[in-house]
């Protein structure tokens, strides 16, 4: 594990894009019911939201699975999404998704200290009400949201090769969190690169994509629902790519099974 130049933020993600770009088909179809597997749990009753939560690494670890098929020169298939389910490490996978959790708990915590509880909650309904809003108020809702990210990314950054090292290397819990930790430790310069390129990707698009809607005369709605959250879907099916392809310029491919 040596230590990445910064750059590497960037090489994640341009070889992520390249991994979708071998098959965009299959690997939009295998995140496709990864997001349908999602919903599925949510409606659960009483107990669909701690069913994601628990789920999570499990899902998101599958999905890295597909993009390791693609790098190898295989088929990506959703049937590879239940690969984890019935391995060794689907309860380890598990025990992560609950750190994630907390991890979010943590970062909700600290949203609602900073803006305080009533002004968290219309932020999170994402109502008209934050339209109405006075422009100090307004200012508190974004400076929460940052601080919430910040937090959340703070507390699962360490954790970023946890998932992979207990799926693909066999390792314990405790023993994939450490390696996880001080990988991640020796790359802070490529991690830093890496969240603030996706932060402009990020902006690049919504910027853009608003002020062409703006152009045509859409509604901000009809925006959200025609194009707004496809982008941010296709987006954060990339960012799933580049997590892969950052477990690889770190640890190496890895090696899988003849089959899944």
């Amino acid at each position: 594990m040596d230590r990445l130049p910064a750059i590497s933020g960037w090489h994640w993600i341009r070889d992520g894009i390249a991994i979708w770009r071998r098959q965009p088909n299959a690997l939009g179809l295998v995140f496709l019911m990864y997001l349908s597997l999602n919903l599925l749990l949510l409606v659960v009753p009483y107990i669909g939201p701690l069913l994601v939560l628990l789920l999570n690494q499990v899902l998101t670890t599958a999905y890295m699975l597909a993009c390791a098929r693609v790098d190898a020169g295989d088929r990506a298939h959703p049937r590879q999404l239940f690969a984890y389910f019935r391995a060794p490490a689907f309860w380890k996978l598990g025990g992560l998704g609950l750190c994630y959790a907390l991890a979010s708990f943590i970062a909700s915590t600290a949203m609602s200290w900073f803006a305080g509880p009533t002004l968290v909650s219309t932020m999170l309904n994402a109502n008209s009400a934050v339209v109405a809003l006075d422009p100090v108020a307004q200012v508190t809702l974004v400076e929460s949201f940052m601080l919430g990210s910040v937090v959340y990314l703070l507390l699962i950054i360490p954790l970023w090769f946890a998932a992979p090292l207990m799926a693909w290397q066999g390792m314990g819990f405790a023993k994939a969190i450490f390696f996880s930790f001080f990988s991640t430790l020796r790359s802070a310069k490529a991690f830093i690169v890496y969240v603030f390129c996706w932060i402009l990707i990020n902006l690049f698009v919504v910027i853009n994509v608003m002020a062409i809607l703006g152009l045509l005369g859409m509604s901000s709605n009809a925006a959200v629902l025609s194009i707004m959250i496809p982008g941010m879907l296709i987006l954060t099916m990339l960012r799933y790519c580049s997590y892969y392809t950052s477990y690889v310029q770190v640890f190496g491919k890895p090696q899988l099974p003849a089959e899944v």
